[in-house]
């Protein structure tokens, strides 16, 4: 190889060599840049990581405290709804309690009522008895004393045997017409009326039998049809009387029924009332069933006097819920985050940065 071949190639070995050092210059001035913008980057990158931790921490505190909080809510709710069942299961004994005393009570009252009725209903019965008795005394003594008036007035032409029969006639009156002094008490202002005309009625005649024949004829005639008038009006006020009795007897049978109904209605209420509250503590043995069987496999169930608030059995999904929201942030961060270790028993300890 000649020597102008060397130094040709000499040259451009120069060449080569100084545009590599200029490659190598640029290149070194690239990687400065890319150094500074990769310091630039980190420390940016830092910052937002650093940024993003403190407010994943600050979250995940936060829901630490809305956790407790609402588990403390849950254990109010929870000593509240057993306060207020035990209140519901004692207002529901003595409402039981109170039940079987007014029934008790309701019972012993109506066969009491029931008992006063039946000889209030007896005694009005004897007394109308009483008192219809009485009447027929009465019909029978003015029958009596009409036959024998009317008897005495045939006889009328005997002057004699008039004026010795009738203080006859007068005293048998007032001796049929006497009444014990018991019988007056119990009877009514009609016979007392009528047994004050019957006296006055004899009394009327007695002095009229003392007159003269002929005056003492139409004296007897007037008295007869005094007599027959009263012994209409008494036979009517019998009829009435006998009429009043029946109806009496007619609403003291309709009355009886009526009791006899009102005490089968009550038999039959008393027993559909203890229908009722075996169908009601059937039902509670079924919520309890229910309610046990729902806390035996750990998820949630209303009862009948829950609020709609979950139990903390029923609180583990949310919780786990909450768990996959914060990892997936986490995932989701840049490779460079830095992801809080949770601690051991994750009741309320706060966060630390691994």
């Amino acid at each position: 190889m000649t020597s102008d071949e060397l130094r040709r190639e000499f040259v451009s070995l120069c060449c080569i060599s100084a545009s590599l050092a200029e490659e190598s210059a640029s290149l070194q001035a690239d990687i400065s840049a890319l150094c500074k913008k990769s310091v630039k980057f980190q420390q940016s990158a830092e910052i937002e990581e650093d940024k993003l931790t403190n407010q994943l921490l600050r979250r995940l505190q936060n829901e630490e405290l809305q956790k407790h909080r609402f588990h403390d809510q849950i254990l109010r709710e929870e000593r509240a709804r057993q306060q207020i069942m035990d209140q519901i299961t004692e207002v529901r004994r003595q409402t039981a309690e109170l039940e079987g005393q007014l029934t008790y009570e309701h019972e012993s009252q109506r066969m009491l009522l029931q008992r006063k009725l039946v000889d209030v209903a007896r005694k009005m019965i004897e007394l109308e008895r009483q008192l219809l008795n009485e009447r027929q005394e009465h019909l029978s003594a003015l029958t009596t004393q009409l036959a024998y008036i009317k008897s005495e007035s045939i006889g009328a032409g005997a002057d004699g045997l008039n004026e010795g029969r009738v203080p006859l006639a007068n005293h048998s009156l007032l001796a049929t017409n006497h009444v014990p002094v018991d019988a007056l008490q119990s009877s009514s202002h009609v016979n007392n009326d009528e047994r004050s005309s019957v006296v006055l009625s004899s009394e009327a005649a007695a002095p009229s039998a003392q007159m003269t024949p002929g005056s003492s004829t139409d004296d007897m005639y007037g008295t007869v049809v005094r007599l027959e008038e009263q012994l209409k009006h008494l036979r009517k006020q019998h009829e009435a009387a006998m009429a009043v009795s029946t109806t009496n007897q007619t609403l003291c049978t309709e009355l009886g029924r009526s009791l006899e109904s009102i005490q089968q209605a009550a038999f039959v209420d008393k027993a559909r009332t203890l229908k009722l509250r075996e169908e009601l503590q059937e039902a509670k043995r079924r919520v309890a069933e229910l309610g046990e069987s729902a806390q035996k496999c750990g998820c949630y169930f209303p009862s009948d006097d829950s609020s709609g608030i979950m139990t903390p059995k029923g609180s583990s999904f949310t919780e786990e819920r909450r768990r996959e929201i914060t990892t997936g942030l986490y995932q989701r961060c840049p490779s460079g985050c830095v992801q809080p270790s949770y601690s051991a028993s994750e009741s309320g300890e706060e966060f630390r940065p691994g």
